[in-house]
């Protein structure tokens, strides 16, 4: 009997040893050898097309909700997160309006994030019921192949008949739309609105197509049924008590005295395959900043490989001034993120980058360049290894010395609830500047994740 439980302890060691090896194997060695990028170029700009940042959420929603009622044909929603809660309600009320008047609805959702979102989701199983609606998973979870899960899909965007959209970094979520949340992230999109698939609207759309036609990419409508139905009848309801709540979301016409002209706008995206892909989003980000005297880059996170380092020193070594603003292991909301902050603090401003760390109320989340006094760019790249070499990402180079100047006034704002740190140790707090507190178990979290996370940081 004695022996007998040995044997069975014996077996489940080595059972226990295999699967450890296995996930190391497949999940975390392989992303750690990243592929080089060839030379790169920068897109044709467009232009004819008008633009306005949209900052507040309780705005990012009004102006989704704006963009569905607006479409006619086609719309095209594709995002990273879509939640749950009351502000992916509103969304999914609208699109089914949307589709309930003929408009053609796909919508393109992570694999990893949207399939736990429409398994809990019956307003979501509802919607992708319509017939005019369609919803594909990219790179769907897969327990046979597990060495893909690292490959993720983190585009965020919604096109109304091909001429307007909205793009930035948000999430379907009550954490980035609405005022549901008590602590809300803080984030940005661009609104744009052409007038003919030569412009950026075109790139973006056959973008989209790329993504959409790929074969990891699954089909995950449900079929109607009688819960489905009942659903929707709910989110019919919830749909016209919508118009009571955000009056200023419906009957709007006023496109043109809400944006502001551009000079010109393109798209820069990367490799879309769910694989380790070459780091070519990220060079054309640095061919565009290598073009500018003063670069400043605003990310929620720091998780910079060698590469992304030697990239940054070339910045500056070649005169280029770059400042980071970034949230403080304090106030980021994302612990890896924080702690590697820590960790890699030196490695950074070694790259002879300044650093301004946010210290306001709540976690920063927008993706924003801003190139001298003229060129922007937002999108969904955050300024880590992730970004560069795992996951789709999109992001918007606009030519607009207006807009240019009003995120210019944002950031500045930002800036002054910041401490600056420069490469020669000088450590000069903002005017409104608060040194933040960790609570104990935060500080004892930290403590154990800086031990640890330097052996995935590349997957983070």
């Amino acid at each position: 009997m004695a022996n007998s439980r040995k044997k069975r302890v014996k077996i489940s060691i080595f059972a226990l040893l295999f699967i450890i090896i296995y996930l190391v194997a497949t999940l975390v060695i392989p992303p750690a050898f990243h592929p080089k990028a060839g030379a790169v170029e920068l897109p044709q700009t467009a232009s004819g097309e008008r633009v306005a940042c949209i900052e507040g959420n309780m705005d990012a929603l009004i102006w989704r909700i704006r963009l569905i009622e607006a479409a006619q044909e086609e719309l095209i929603l594709s995002t990273f997160g879509f939640g749950t809660g009351d502000s992916a309600r509103d969304m999914t009320a609208a699109l089914l309006a949307a589709a309930e008047r003929g408009v053609q609805v796909r919508l393109l959702l992570d694999g990893y994030n949207g399939a736990g979102s429409l398994k809990d989701s019956a307003e979501l199983q509802a919607l992708s019921a319509h017939p005019n609606v369609q919803l594909r998973l990219y790179n769907k979870l897969n327990l046979l192949t597990l060495w893909d899960v690292n490959y993720r899909m983190h585009d965020k965007y919604l096109i109304a008949d091909r001429k307007m959209y909205l793009l930035g970094g948000r999430n379907t979520n009550d954490l980035f739309l609405g005022n549901y949340s008590a602590d809300p992230n803080i984030d940005r999109d661009i609104l744009v609105v052409g007038s003919s698939m030569e412009g950026s609207a075109g790139q973006l759309v056959d973008y989209f197509h790329r993504v959409w036609s790929l074969k990891d990419c699954s089909d995950e409508s449900y079929s109607p049924s009688a819960r489905t139905k009942l659903t929707q009848s709910m989110m019919k309801v919830h749909y016209e008590d919508m118009k009571w709540r955000f009056p200023d979301a419906f009957f709007f016409d006023n496109w043109v005295g809400a944006t502001m002209p551009a000079q010109g706008i393109c798209l820069l995206t990367g490799e879309i395959q769910p694989e380790n892909k070459a780091p070519i989003l990220w060079k054309k980000l640095v061919l565009s900043m290598s073009q500018g005297h003063e670069v400043l880059i605003q990310t929620p996170y720091i998780i910079c490989g060698d590469e992304m380092y030697n990239d940054l020193s070339a910045l500056v070594s070649g005169g280029t001034k770059v400042t980071i603003l970034t949230n403080s292991p304090e106030t980021g909301a994302n612990p890896f993120g924080c702690t590697d902050l820590q960790n890699q603090r030196g490695n950074i401003l070694d790259t002879g980058a300044e650093l301004l760390e946010y210290a306001g109320d709540h976690s920063l989340h927008a993706k924003t360049l801003l190139i001298d006094d003229n060129i922007s760019i937002v999108g969904s790249f955050n300024l880590d290894v992730r970004s560069a070499y795992l996951d789709t990402e999109t992001m918007l180079l606009i030519d607009c010395p207006e807009l240019n100047a009003q995120l210019r006034d944002q950031v500045e704002n930002l800036a002054q609830q910041s401490l600056r740190r420069t490469p020669d140790g000088q450590q000069v707090p903002g005017g409104s500047y608060r040194s933040g507190e960790m609570s104990f178990w935060q500080s004892v979290g930290y403590f154990f994740l800086r031990i640890i996370e330097g052996l995935f940081r590349h997957l983070l």
